[in-house]
């Protein structure tokens, strides 16, 4: 089971593919609209939701103070992962030790890598990533196919000098 949590978090193995979403574009319209709501819920209310191009989108629960990650360094995190109905699919905190993963290195999904590398250190952002930037069309159980994730992500340290990627 651990396993799979941290196969779930990092998404390390198989890409998907980068082509569109299956869903009808009133459903991803929908979908996005559901995920912002869910950014906005509870300690995110009056908070100013970002977009990115990709259509990743995120608020900040808190900025931090640190260092912002740059490709090739170690981002240590805490994080929960949430389906949009609510489902809670995983989380560092269930045994206490953090997830690490290389910033631009290809262990996570798209939308975390894109998710954390403007945060600082100590910062607490909320993401909403969709499909093309998530598990995509195929999902990866118990992520179901062409779901939107919802990640509450902790960026407790960054480590290591960084590296440029190709």
């Amino acid at each position: 089971m651990l396993a799979l949590t941290c196969a779930l978090a990092a998404c390390g193995g198989e890409k998907e593919d980068d082509g569109a979403s299956a869903e009808p574009p009133a459903t991803q319209s929908n979908a996005s609209s559901q995920a912002i709501a869910k950014l906005t819920e509870g300690d995110g209310a009056g908070k100013q939701v970002v977009t990115t191009a990709d259509g990743l989108h995120y608020l900040d629960l808190k900025v931090g103070d640190g260092p912002q990650p740059q490709p090739g360094q170690t981002c240590v995190t805490n994080a929960t992962l949430w389906l949009l109905d609510g489902t809670r699919v995983w989380s560092s905190l269930d045994d206490g030790t953090p997830f690490g993963f290389v910033l631009g290195g290809g262990g996570v999904i798209r939308g975390w890598d894109e998710g954390v590398a403007t945060m600082q250190a100590g910062g607490t952002r909320r993401l909403a990533v969709p499909p093309e930037l998530g598990y995509g069309a195929k999902g990866r159980p118990p992520v179901p196919p062409n779901a939107w994730l919802i990640f509450t992500i902790d960026l407790l340290e960054v480590q290591g000098g960084g590296s440029a990627q190709p």
